[in-house]
């Protein structure tokens, strides 16, 4: 499955022109029929302003528009959530409201801020590499290295290369490496 999505802040609200809504409109009609899945953020928030509410967007466009995270199907078994900033200031967290999953699957979440203010979720991560090549895997591991400065990475691998990276590169106090025992399925 193949989408184009985008966590917020796509244009600013008290900057865009008729030529920024009908840009917008061309690229992602051009990308038809690709899904567009589109969460405004605080920069870019729904409203009766917002170029959002008054596009007219191609069907493979769709805009969270609700505050709450709210599920769409992607295929089976995979469900993006999305939720969408109604204001420039002062969104409260969109997990806040004790907000869970009533679905089995795989769950994906967009949104610009799931948390309020300068908290962050953790990124959870699962096998992330496991189709790249051996320089691939260490630039992924390393950039997330880099952005686990930011926020929790948490790494799911049974790839030993992805395993030997961790123990050689793991090696500060903020960093840990859990090895799991296999558990017997049935």
């Amino acid at each position: 499955m193949d989408a184009l999505t985008c966590g917020g802040d796509l244009y600013e609200q008290d900057r865009f022109t008729p030529d920024t809504a009908e840009f917008l409109r061309c690229t992602f009609a051009e990308l038809h029929p690709l899904p567009v899945f589109l969460a405004p953020g605080n920069h870019d928030w729904f409203g009766s302003s917002s170029l959002y509410h008054q596009m007219t967007w191609t069907p493979n466009v769709h805009v969270f528009h609700e505050a709450t995270l709210i599920p769409v199907p992607l295929a089976d078994g995979i469900t993006l959530w999305g939720a969408g900033h109604q204001a420039p200031a002062n969104t409260r967290g969109f997990f806040e409201d004790g907000f869970q999953v009533d679905r089995g699957g795989v769950h994906v979440a967009l949104a610009e801020h799931l948390t309020r203010g300068r908290d962050t979720c953790p990124l959870l991560l699962d096998d992330v590499t496991v189709h790249a090549d051996a320089a691939r895997t260490r630039d992924v591991l390393d950039l997330l290295l880099r952005l686990s400065t930011e926020r929790q990475i948490v790494v799911f691998t049974q790839e030993e290369q992805v395993a030997a990276w961790a123990r050689e590169r793991l090696t500060g106090p903020e960093h840990a490496m859990v090895n799991l025992s296999p558990v017997a399925v049935g």
